[in-house]
């Protein structure tokens, strides 16, 4: 019998299918027998469209219960789970009532060379060189800060006016699980821990290249709003010039950031808001750091600046969508470009 090209083609593609057929069948046959790689098989299984009528199932996560002891010696130091497995913490009636000093330390936080003396800026407040910063006609003001034997440890100081009152302004601010809607880059923030004005929060950033997994990493705010009554019917029953919040921050834990610690002061003049603040961080930059660190310093700014503009587009015009927040921030960034970067002298709180 002759068989032409094609249909030989054909005979040997059914035996290879029909030997992979036989093969997989009793992989998953014998993999049954294992409690985890069931599970695994099962969900492939209830993902037939056939099954499913076009949904997918996916079985129960197992919830994170906290750090574990291991079991060899239940002395030893608590196993932590991964930064990605973050779960909400119960606030008690005691957690909520209490009341942490803005300058205090936060033990839970990684120290930085920046942790201690962000709170010494507070005493010689407001910075000198604030007031001529309003003459400029930049929607933000914003300016390096260099760390002396440290070139990529990138520091800023911003300054701007929002069009705002300060509870409006203040309100978006603690609102962290809202950053994803108005703010570049932010995939996710969720709030994990509140002990009254601390609060605990998980961050996960798009990666700036396509290949890289996603930045994730958790820090603690101290928020002190003491002199904005949320209460208050009439703003005009106190001085505004005399309200103030501020916000502290410092890194809990991170993959790939090393340091990170700021300062945030709003003021309310009228139904103006006058926003100061000094960042500082340090990352693990790799190659990048030693070859490239006007390149860190230009794109870490440009980030800054464009948070900065979507705060203040945000505030300014609650009823725009997403959309508009971030064709309005391109706009501005075109502008008023950073590049190149200005730089001033660290603050003297900064240098002892």
């Amino acid at each position: 019998m002759q068989y032409s090209r094609y249909s030989l083609l054909c005979r040997h593609l059914a035996w290879v299918s029909l030997f992979w057929i036989v093969v997989v069948q009793a992989v998953e046959i014998k993999a049954e027998s294992h409690p985890d790689r069931s599970e695994v098989l099962q969900m492939k299984r209830q993902k037939s469209p056939s099954a499913t009528r076009g949904r997918v199932i996916l079985p129960q996560s197992k919830p994170w219960v906290g750090p574990q002891v291991s079991p060899v010696n239940p002395q030893m130091s608590p196993v932590k789970a991964p930064i990605s497995q973050v779960s909400p913490v119960l606030v008690t009636p005691a957690a909520a009532q209490l009341e942490h000093s803005i300058d205090e330390n936060i033990p839970e936080g990684i120290e930085s060379f920046f942790s201690r003396k962000l709170s010494r800026a507070l005493k010689t407040w407001p910075p000198g060189n604030i007031e001529k910063n309003w003459e400029s006609k930049r929607p933000v003001w914003i300016r390096g800060i260099k760390t002396e034997g440290n070139s990529t440890y990138v520091g800023t100081e911003t300054q701007m006016l929002i069009q705002a009152n300060l509870r409006r302004v203040s309100s978006l601010i603690e609102d962290f699980e809202s950053y994803p809607t108005f703010f570049h880059n932010i995939k996710a923030v969720r709030i994990t821990a509140r002990e009254g004005n601390k609060i605990t929060t998980f961050w996960e950033r798009y990666a700036p290249i396509f290949f890289l997994p996603n930045i994730k990493y958790e820090q603690v705010y101290i928020i002190d709003n003491k002199k904005t009554d949320n209460n208050e019917k009439d703003n005009n029953e106190k001085d505004n010039n005399e309200k103030r919040v501020t916000i502290r921050y410092q890194l809990k834990s991170a993959d790939s950031i090393k340091f990170a610690d700021g300062l945030l002061v709003l003021e309310a003049e009228g139904e103006t808001t006058r926003l100061t603040a000094f960042d500082f961080f340090s990352a693990k930059w790799g190659i990048l750091g030693g070859i490239a660190p006007s390149k860190i310093w230009r794109e870490s700014v440009e980030n800054g600046f464009k948070d900065d503009i979507a705060l203040k587009t945000h505030s300014e015009h609650p009823d725009w969508n997403r959309d508009q927040i971030f064709k309005e921030c391109d706009r501005i960034f075109d502008l008023f470009p950073v590049d190149p970067i200005q730089y001033v002298d660290p603050p003297s709180w900064a240098t002892y």
